[in-house]
């Protein structure tokens, strides 16, 4: 079975039970940071998606209340930036998981 984790950053030494379940699956790991310190385990792939670094500016937080509007009432692709949405989808085209898995509601909405 082919299986897929999206993730903020990985691994996380906060989020263990990720990278055990990663490792017990030989899944797949998308991740907008990959943190290079922690050791990686055998049979887990990582694909590394761009983070595009994202300037505060004063007003930020009306932007950011209109984009979740616009995700909540047309669909919730507003909510990953339009370079790593492009690359998530080209690696899910390319690999043809069976099931894509996000721990956090905040994770999955963003996908």
């Amino acid at each position: 079975m082919n299986v897929w984790f999206l993730c903020n950053r990985f691994p996380a030494a906060s989020e263990s039970f990720i990278i055990r379940q990663a490792h017990a699956l030989e899944a797949t790991v998308c991740t907008e940071v990959l943190d290079r310190s922690l050791d990686i385990p055998r049979g887990v792939h990582v694909v590394e998606l761009p983070c595009p670094t994202k300037v505060r500016r004063r007003g930020d937080w009306v932007r950011r209340a209109q984009e979740l509007w616009r995700a909540i009432r047309y669909g919730n692709t507003v909510l990953m930036h339009p370079r790593t949405e492009r690359a998530f989808r080209t690696a899910l085209e390319a690999s043809k998981p069976d099931v894509v898995l996000a721990h956090y509601g905040t994770t999955g909405l963003g996908a």
